[in-house]
């Protein structure tokens, strides 16, 4: 089945593509953070460097949560199937393309379930889908495409969107000086102090 792009702010109106962005950046740096910790002759293995590149996104994600007022994280009674909320909205995230999800991303957990009953906003609450953050990775590991994906119940994939890198926002204005306009000078007459009789004797001076 095809999977159509969506803009998920569209169904549900937390999932801000500011706040998509956030997330899915935190993701990306503490999964391609791990790569330069891999050492295989040291005794890593892909499958440990996967477990570690996990824990390492869960702290990533756990660490914004007390950052951002509208992150939270949900509690299970299974640590590793971490799930948390953007503005009460649950998702969970996998690596994996869109269109390969493991099995047991598929389905919602009783976290979700429990989580989309305490979502204030009734359109949310009733059109609420299964959602994930699909990770891909190029050859050399890392993080090359972040996804939302969009399941139905049944665990089909329906709809992605493409999560944009973050740009940095400046709030360095460049310093300009306004330049100052100077009315032309006028020059002033010098005073003559010389008094009259000063001015008599270089008179004779000159004529003797």
């Amino acid at each position: 089945m095809e999977i159509n792009d969506f803009l998920p702010w569209d169904s549900y109106s937390p999932l801000t593509a500011e706040r998509l962005s956030i997330v899915a950046d935190k993701l990306r740096k503490a999964r391609d953070g791990t790569l330069k910790l891999y050492d295989p002759i040291g005794g890593d293995t892909p499958w440990s460097h996967g477990c570690r590149a996990h824990v390492r996104q869960i702290k990533a994600v756990l660490d914004s949560a007390k950052e951002y007022e509208w992150l939270t994280i949900l509690p299970d009674e299974e640590p590793l199937r971490f799930t948390f909320a953007i503005g009460g909205v649950p998702i969970r995230f996998y690596r994996g393309t869109p269109e390969e999800m493991p099995e047991h991303h598929l389905y919602r957990t009783f976290a979700e379930i429990r989580q989309l009953q305490l979502v204030l906003i009734p359109e949310v609450r009733k059109k609420a889908k299964v959602l994930r953050m699909a990770i891909e990775l190029n050859a050399e590991g890392s993080a090359s495409e972040i996804s939302l994906v969009e399941l139905d119940v049944a665990g089909t994939p329906l709809n992605r969107y493409s999560i944009p890198e973050m740009v940095a926002k400046s709030n360095v204005v460049p310093a300009q000086t306004q330049a100052i306009e100077l009315p032309p000078l006028e020059p002033e007459p010098i005073e003559n102090t010389q008094s009259d009789a000063e001015k008599k004797n270089q008179v004779k001076k000159k004529n003797a």
